[in-house]
């Protein structure tokens, strides 16, 4: 399963469509939404490896919008060529670890308010392509802890911007999200608390998609770390439960059952 991006060139005001690369066939969910939205172009995110030729040509027949593809040799310069086209010079990047994804989804929230781009990196090292995008910015953020994304990354970002970059990080990957909401409803304009996105944390998918709906609305993006545990995001929900007037949950109850919602909404006092 692969992603399919129609942004206006230059913004992350877009909804984020998926493929089934697996089946080499457009499925008729994301056909009907692209008809839907009519959009002037549509970007295709990765290469052939991922999405291929046939596929593409499928997007490019079901309407009358142009199709490009956005796409480097990995997954560390197809990111960093899309921090290239909307990032601006002076804006606030964000690092995450490109090993394991969790982190970047839970960080999507802040990325399309910003918007803010997001580069990859290992654990012990930052990639050239990534390296180059941070150049146009002045600030960065890391997200994770230095298990994700080490010291010796973190100064070499601090190299790159000019600034100690600040770190949003927990004790795993539910901590992390909560870290990251935090920061959202204490320093960022339209955050204001009063409610949060509840996404699955290990199959990942529904975060990606909703990163632009949790962003637009000013919602953080918190995870159960699976479809039946909570992890740190329940106590959280207690701790801001005094702001919290709505949650919206991401997937079907495949992902997260309704016994886990119950569990979040009365841990918000819902």
């Amino acid at each position: 399963m692969r992603w399919v991006l129609p942004p206006c060139r230059g913004q992350v005001d877009a909804p984020v469509l998926l493929v089934y690369s697996r089946t080499g066939t457009l499925d008729d969910a994301t056909s009907d939404e692209l008809a839907r939205l009519d959009p002037d172009t549509v970007t295709v995110l990765g290469g052939e490896a991922v999405i291929d030729a046939d596929l593409l040509g499928q997007v490019d027949d079901a309407g009358g919008w142009t199709v490009d593809r956005l796409a480097g040799a990995d997954r560390y310069e197809t990111a960093a060529d899309l921090a290239g086209e909307v990032a601006a010079a002076g804006d606030t990047m964000l690092v995450a670890s490109g090993e394991s994804l969790v982190d970047a989804l839970s960080a999507g929230a802040l990325a399309a308010a910003g918007p803010h781009p997001i580069v990859l990196a290992t654990a012990d090292d930052l990639p050239e392509a990534s390296a180059e995008a941070l150049a146009a910015a002045d600030e960065a953020i890391l997200v994770g802890g230095d298990a994700v994304l080490s010291d010796a990354v973190a100064n070499e970002v601090a190299d790159i911007v000019g600034s100690d970059p600040l770190r949003l990080a927990g004790a795993d990957r539910t901590a992390t999200a909560t870290a990251l909401a935090d920061y959202l409803i204490d320093e960022v304009d339209g955050f204001d608390g009063d409610g949060i996105v509840l996404a699955n944390g290990t199959t990942l998918v529904d975060a990606l998609t909703g990163a632009r709906y949790a962003g637009t609305r000013g919602h953080p993006i918190v995870l159960a770390n699976a479809e039946d545990d909570l992890a740190a995001t329940e106590a959280w929900l207690a701790d801001n439960a005094d702001t919290l007037d709505l949650q919206t949950t991401l997937g079907g109850e495949a992902v997260i059952t309704e016994t886990l919602v119950e569990t979040a909404l009365d841990a918000a006092d819902r």
